[in-house]
């Protein structure tokens, strides 16, 4: 005679399935890439419309995320470091970002594919390190609140399609925190000076 208790009654009704906050984060981060791409592409058609000269036919999907500073690490990772007395320095752009696309350009042959490349996958990888951080002090909901109002805030486009350092110092510093909380103290500490060493 077997005796099995209430909970493992295999008739027992199961409740709903929920989506993990994980995969809450990843499938949100890859909408809202999908929708700023789609989004950048319809504004640039437009700009060329309606003759904008600095917006020229041929700009592709990603050229109009190329913008601003994302020159300047361009230039720092293809010729490195310069300063000239009485013009704009490449001196303010902290190292981390530039060096990584100088590295990876190894395998794209571009920085600006380089750059987006890195920009994006540490974008994916901040809003999953976030919903990790966050699943481990929050309930399930405060934790997607958290991971979506990160996804829609304004300047999140900067975690997705540009040359910026934003994302890979957010996902650096992030997964600092995680490592130390986890007594990884040495990987925290050099993930924590690679942040350091990328301050946008």
């Amino acid at each position: 005679m077997s005796i099995t208790s209430d909970s493992a009654d295999p008739e027992a009704p199961a409740g709903p399935r929920q989506i993990p906050v994980l995969a809450v984060a990843a499938l949100g981060f890859i909408a809202v890439s999908v929708t700023l791409l789609l989004l950048g592409r319809l504004a640039i058609d437009h700009q060329v419309a309606i003759g904008r000269q600095e917006f020229e036919p041929g700009i592709g999907w990603f050229g109009q995320w190329v913008r601003w500073d994302g020159n300047w690490y361009y230039r720092i990772a293809h010729n490195g470091y310069s300063f000239t007395a009485g013009e704009q320095r490449a001196v303010a752009f902290w190292p981390s970002y530039p060096m990584s696309i100088r590295g990876l350009t190894l395998l794209t042959h571009d920085e600006y594919d380089a750059g987006l490349i890195i920009t994006w996958l540490s974008g994916f990888v901040t809003i999953t390190l976030l919903a990790r951080w966050c699943q481990d002090r929050m309930t399930r909901m405060a934790s997607i609140a958290a991971v979506i109002t990160l996804l829609l805030f304004p300047y999140a486009w900067y975690m997705q399609w540009s040359v910026y350092g934003d994302a890979l110092f957010a996902a650096c510093a992030i997964g600092a925190f995680l490592l130390l909380e986890r007594d990884k103290t040495v990987l925290a500490g050099l993930l924590g000076a690679f942040a350091a060493a990328g301050r946008p």
